[in-house]
């Protein structure tokens, strides 16, 4: 869905978000980097950042998709989340210990 190194969505990436109801141009346009790494200094591992980072984390809260923790940054992901990355992505994930829809 991203380049290997995070400097652009690909086509199929930027289909996924559409169809995430994000509006892709819109993102673009405006004046945060629209898509990079960002090394997380906790798992020292890369994840999304920028517009398009923000714009997934703001589509799967609305969902209900993912859960903030209290007290921590950390999100959880929720049944509704699974089922819904499931769909979208084709993630099959095996039900473990999820947070309430």
């Amino acid at each position: 869905m991203v380049s290997s190194d995070g400097s652009r969505v690909t086509p199929a990436g930027e289909s996924c978000l559409r169809d995430l109801g994000i509006d892709v141009d819109t993102l673009k346009r405006g004046r945060r980097s629209y898509v990079r790494l960002c090394l997380d200094w906790s798992e020292r591992r890369d994840h999304l950042a920028g517009a398009v980072g923000a714009a997934i984390t703001d589509a799967m809260l609305e969902r209900g998709w993912i859960v903030r923790m209290e007290g921590t940054r950390a999100v959880r992901l929720t049944v509704r989340g699974r089922d819904g990355l499931d769909r979208l992505l084709g993630i099959p994930m095996a039900a473990t210990d999820w947070a309430s829809p």
